[in-house]
């Protein structure tokens, strides 16, 4: 990295050096966060010189090529990292340069929702770090945060995998304006984008599900019970196991934490909507947040199918493991997305993920028609619920009732 001489090697070319610049920026980030909780002076090296090897990349570039954008993001929240650790909006305003530079090139090979969402994220760090002393200038920053999160979701397409996550950053950031100048227009609009976001088919359970909560308790806090109940009963239907076995083991631990407060708000929800206290019960079961605490067991219990049937037993097994294998190289494919190459892998991977999921569905339905495992992988039966009861009662609490319902051998009663 000391430096470039042009003809040396075949392959020693300006673009090269220019994309072995970022790596070696991106290795000089990773080297900041390690040191930045017991070297500040190492830490705020490395991302200086990651910086500059941001900028010369950029320099070396043709904004026409396809890797310019990626070099270009990466410098930018170079300047972020920096921005945070220094607690000096300037270096915000850096990156944010860079990348509005970049808005009036005509170039096809720049994604122009990209540019503004990494714009978004580097004015949502300025809105936090300024909102504590400067209020009106942590509010502008946050109006344009708005705005430009808003053209992000306009110019995505339809089957863009990041479509719901813009949605959603556009529905928090709305609410936190909301919080500052109350004004039910930015609540409304906000709940909408919670909504859309919760509903977008390609998004991922750790966007689609956080949606669904924020939307339904915004509607919740404006008494539409019934639509909160609509939102929340869907996203309680996005986790079914198949879901579930496709998320990467990270996305998992942070799905989990989203899921117990899922169920909880449900089955209030569904109180106040006057839904059957069956109903009521059923998305926690179905969270897995009460009940025997199934939410954070990763493994499948095969036990008693093992007993019946273990060829098919150790087939299940095996293709659930290398389902999660397979989500596990993909995520780690799709965070690195260095090259041609691994494109070409990360749609392999996504082409064998699918293939597995049918498996497992198509497994699944065999076994149930074993007797005794009908409902396998399957939530529970109101008569199974009613035979966990019996060792003692599951209680949904509703707090705006002052009320919960309580399974029984007999029944599933609410009691006031």
């Amino acid at each position: 990295m000391k430096g470039y001489t042009p003809g040396r090697i075949q392959e020693d070319t300006p673009r090269n050096y220019a994309l072995a610049l970022r790596d070696h920026g991106t290795a000089l980030e990773a080297k900041c966060y390690h040191f930045r909780g017991t070297d500040l002076a190492v830490a705020m090296h490395a991302i200086d010189e990651a910086i500059r090897c941001g900028q010369e990349a950029l320099r070396r570039l043709d904004s026409g090529d396809a890797w310019y954008l990626l070099v270009l993001i990466s410098t930018a929240s170079w300047y972020g990292t920096k921005m945070l650790m220094t607690e000096n909006s300037h270096w915000g305003d850096e990156g944010l340069k860079l990348l509005k530079t970049a808005l009036g090139s005509q170039s096809k090979s720049l994604d122009h929702a990209d540019l503004r969402s990494s714009m978004v994220h580097l004015l949502q760090a300025q809105f936090q770090f300024l909102k504590q002393e400067h209020e009106e200038a942590a509010l502008e920053k946050l109006r344009e945060a708005i705005r430009r999160g808003r053209e992000a979701v306009e110019l995505s397409r339809p089957g863009d995998a990041l479509l719901g996550e813009r949605r959603l950053n556009v529905g928090k950031m709305l609410l936190n304006k909301f919080l500052l100048q109350d004004d039910e227009n930015d609540h409304e609009e906000a709940t909408k984008a919670f909504i859309l976001a919760a509903k977008t088919e390609n998004a991922s359970l750790v966007v689609r599900i956080p949606a669904a909560m924020q939307g339904g308790l915004c509607l919740q806090g404006r008494q539409k019970y019934h639509e909160a109940h609509a939102l929340f009963k869907a996203a309680i239907g996005l986790l079914s196991t198949n879901n579930l076995m496709a998320l990467s083991t990270k996305d998992l631990h942070v799905l989990m934490r989203h899921v117990s407060g899922l169920g909880s708000f449900a089955s209030s929800v569904a109180l106040l909507d006057g839904q059957s206290p069956f109903e009521a019960l059923r998305p926690l079961e179905t969270a897995r947040c009460v009940i025997s605490e199934l939410a954070m067991r990763n493994n499948i219990d095969l036990s008693e199918l093992q007993l019946v049937r273990p060829d098919m037993a150790k087939e299940y097994a095996e293709t659930s493991s290398r389902l999660r294998q397979t989500t596990n190289r993909l995520q780690k494919a799709e965070e690195v997305a260095l090259s041609p190459g691994p494109l070409t892998t990360r749609q392999s991977l996504r082409e064998l993920q699918q293939a597995l999921l049918h498996s497992i569905q198509a497994q699944e339905e065999e076994i149930r028609t074993l007797e005794g495992f009908e409902h396998f992988q399957q939530p529970l039966a109101e008569s199974d619920m009613k035979k966990l009861a019996s060792d003692g009662p599951i209680i949904v609490p509703a707090w705006e009732r002052g009320s919960y319902c309580c399974p029984e051998n007999s029944g599933t009663s609410e009691i006031r």
